[in-house]
């Protein structure tokens, strides 16, 4: 499996640094790790899922429905069954001993279930865009910070994905003062930057993420589902208003496959989800 991870393109990073007025700080170190994994490494998301998908179906038990979307949960003796899912070839239903809901911040089976997060207010919105990588190399860089704002460059083979923080709810205002705004405004936070990023055409080549944090008080419940903390974003195309969860997998959502493992005592916590020390 190693060999097919190392054939999917992607940026090895040993060290990461972040630059704070002007000052670089190297922040992440991962050489000091055991060999051979000396490095963290950043690939498109949907290749890696590939991956694991292709390696999931060598094994007999694992069964991966794709462009399944689940509709409802299913009950017996005041338990969790199993889920139903709609699918191109009419509905699916999937018996499982434990169900783990990680179908995003618009969980369906949360719903379900009537189980209500708790919102934290954020006052931040990220605006995501790639450049090419100037032609003066960058150190690997994550976060540059100053007066002017705060930005994060992720380093790809080909070009650099970057985000640029702003206030919650500001995008109007940033859209109506025009992309040249933009592209100014994210020059003064990473100076680096101000050769390429007039790659940024218009508005058009910048996706919001819409910051939320929710907070589950209780993420599981007898006989399941246990409820995954989610870190897949809310990506609004700016110019056509969509909204698309998880960025780069949507129609690509598994449906939940067949459980395994023991189900929990009633009213208990599965003991091997227990948090420990």
């Amino acid at each position: 499996m190693r060999a097919r991870f190392e054939a999917i393109e992607h940026a090895p990073l040993p060290r990461l640094d972040v630059v704070i007025n002007g000052i670089r700080i190297h922040a992440v170190d991962f050489t000091s790790l055991p060999a051979p994994n000396r490095f963290v490494t950043l690939m498109p998301q949907w290749d890696l899922l590939d991956l694991l998908a292709d390696a999931g179906r060598e094994h007999p038990s694992f069964h991966l429905h794709m462009g399944a979307e689940v509709t409802d949960v299913i009950r017996s003796g005041g338990r969790v069954r199993g889920v139903r899912a709609r699918t191109a070839d009419g509905e699916l239903t999937v018996t499982a001993r434990l169900v783990v809901a990680a179908d995003g911040r618009s969980s369906t089976v949360r719903r379900a279930l009537a189980l209500v997060p708790q919102v934290s207010p954020v006052d931040t919105d990220v605006l995501w865009f790639r450049v090419p990588r100037p032609e003066r190399p960058v150190p690997d860089t994550l976060a540059w910070a100053n007066a002017e704002g705060m930005a994060i460059t992720i380093p790809r083979p080909e070009y650099l994905q970057c985000a640029l923080l702003v206030a919650k709810g500001s995008l109007d205002r940033l859209q109506e003062q025009g992309i040249g705004a933009f592209r100014d405004r994210v020059a003064r936070t990473v100076p680096r930057l101000a050769d390429v990023v007039g790659a940024v055409a218009s508005y058009d080549d910048v996706k919001l993420l819409s910051v939320q944090i929710d907070r589950l008080p209780r993420w599981w419940q007898a006989g399941g589902p246990v409820h995954r903390g989610c870190g897949a974003r809310h990506v609004a195309d700016v110019r056509r208003g969509h909204q698309l969860r998880g960025a780069g997998c949507r129609g690509r959502r598994p449906c939940a496959g067949s459980g395994a493992g023991r189900g929990s005592r009633k009213g208990r916590r599965p003991g091997h989800l227990r948090r420990r020390g």
